[in-house]
């Protein structure tokens, strides 16, 4: 759409209520209503400007369309990207009154660049019109357009007053579904800026549901279909590959509930949550549901990740789930691979679990001071056979770094030993006997939950207590001292720190 298009379709849908309020229709008032004085009238301005994307400097930014690197977790902008400000001037000293336009990006600056249309004549500069209209408090943003949306119904939505994309991703003509999570975080993602200095930084509005549903025919085209309460309905057909697994991703507004939500696919129900979870704008979260449970865990593969153990050695989809079949979850998988990937202890395991909640002494208070534990009660020396200086996610032999911690005999190991008397000691038929990760094994089960944020916030989503944004003992040593791992709101990195610390304790099965 050009710009001039784009700023009649504006000016048309801001100056309505004013019109209507007029007692008679002249022809001049026709002439206003087809918006042809308001266009004769107004200027071109190029524009340059800045912008950012909130969060960027972190590892796992938020994140929204853009390019998209899936092994990083973050995006840039990229050829094609366009950026709609729109506004009102309200200055009466030579104010621009309604203004938009269509920004490019353009690489080689690392800006964005275009032209803005003003409904009166306006001789200022684009950076002074943000600058009056954003410090005056009328109305501005920018909008990083969604691809296929630059069209009337998304620019009509952003400057009515619309609910935004559950109206965009609502109507017959949007493209609603995406085959990939690359695809979806680019395509789907509304981001915005309501403010101006020296430039917009832009803040993310909704989220991004990325499914791999498997157990379906292979090779075939089926219908995926998400319903948020009856409201919103989202659908579209996806084409299995040869294994049979469905593979799409969607975009949900922020603060909704996954337990508002009802996927179907191929016919099929699927449950996605069964206690509260509220999906963050900005995050891309992974959910995958296999068809067939419960299935025995010694068959699982690496599409159950996500799915809960019980204690007799069978998996199901959530906690619920195996509580109605009066089967007790104790963990949940977080990594599947070749056999003998999982721990050094095995040439057999092939898979790694959480437990659904942390190692507690305190229930009923989380984040009290009892439930945080020391790795060694003295500093210094070396505890284990081996210890890791800086290659510390090379290390997977968490059961034997246990083992050796729990008997050590000049000392005691509280975090150790917390991990491997949970759940009173009892654990699941066909798996190990509950350990404290390595900082290798729990390097594996980010890389599989796609970030530290993803693996942290995963647990609520089937039934389990999240990981807390704090610091986690590994079973790993350093010299001197121990590893931990920082799960952070906007930062996530192992360190290495002193044994006599206290941290949290999340314990770990293989199987």
């Amino acid at each position: 759409m050009k710009t001039k298009n784009i700023f009649k379709m504006l000016a048309m849908a801001l100056l309505m209520p004013a019109m209507l309020l007029t007692t008679a229709c002249s022809s001049d008032d026709d002439a206003i209503v087809n918006n042809e004085p308001t266009a004769k009238k107004g200027y071109t301005i190029p524009v340059t400007v800045n912008v950012t994307r909130e969060g960027d400097e972190a590892a796992n930014s938020r994140i929204t369309r853009a390019t998209y690197n899936e092994s990083t977790m973050k995006l840039s902008f990229s050829s094609g990207d366009k950026l709609f400000v729109w506004g009102n001037d309200t200055r009466v000293d030579g104010g621009a009154g309604y203004f938009a336009g269509t920004l490019d990006y353009v690489p080689a600056s690392g800006q964005f660049t275009g032209i803005i249309t003003t409904q009166k004549v306006y001789t200022g500069t684009a950076d002074a019109l943000f600058t009056a209209t954003s410090s005056s408090g009328e109305y501005l943003t920018a909008d990083l357009l969604p691809a296929d949306h630059e069209d009337y119904r998304f620019i009509y939505i952003q400057t009515t007053g619309g609910n935004g994309y559950d109206d965009v991703l609502n109507t017959a003509s949007a493209k609603a579904f995406a085959t990939s999570k690359a695809t979806a975080v680019e395509q789907f993602s509304l981001e915005e800026a309501s403010t101006y200095s020296s430039g917009f930084a832009l803040h993310p509005l909704n989220a991004i549901l990325n499914f791999t549903i498997s157990g379906l025919t292979p090779s075939t085209e089926v219908t995926a279909t998400l319903t948020n309460g009856g409201s919103l309905t989202i659908s579209g057909d996806v084409t299995t590959n040869a294994s049979g697994e469905a593979s799409f991703a969607m975009a949900v507004s922020r603060g909704t509930n996954l337990n508002s939500l009802s996927l179907t696919v191929g016919g099929n129900d699927y449950t996605l949550l069964r206690s509260s979870k509220t999906l963050e704008a900005g995050h891309v979260y992974n959910i995958n549901r296999p068809l067939t449970y419960p299935i025995a865990l010694s068959s699982v593969t690496s599409a159950y990740v996500g799915s809960v153990i019980t204690t007799d050695g069978n998996v199901y989809a959530t906690v619920s789930d195996a509580t109605a079949a009066s089967k007790t979850a104790v963990a949940m998988i977080t990594y599947v691979g070749a056999a003998g990937s999982a721990d050094a202890s095995s040439a057999s395991y092939k898979g790694l679990a959480l437990a659904l909640t942390d190692a507690l002494v305190n229930a009923g208070n989380l984040d009290d001071r009892d439930n945080y534990f020391e790795w060694c009660t003295i500093n210094g020396g070396q505890c284990l056979p081996k210890w890791y200086d800086n290659n510390e996610t090379t290390d997977m032999a968490g059961i034997a770094n246990t083992d050796a911690l729990v008997n050590h005999g000049s000392h005691t190991h509280d975090a150790a030993t917390k991990a491997r008397s949970y759940n009173s000691g009892t654990h699941p038929t066909g798996t190990s006997e509950w350990f404290l990760p390595s900082a290798g094994q729990l390097d594996k089960m980010i890389t599989t939950a796609g970030s530290y944020t993803a693996l942290r916030d995963g647990f609520s989503s089937v039934g389990g207590t999240d990981i807390m944004a704090r610091r986690y003992w590994t079973s790993t040593e350093c010299a001197g001292s121990a590893w931990i791992f920082y799960f952070f709101n906007e930062t996530g990195y192992f360190a290495n720190t002193t044994k006599t610390g206290t941290n949290r304790v999340r314990p770990c099965l293989a199987f």
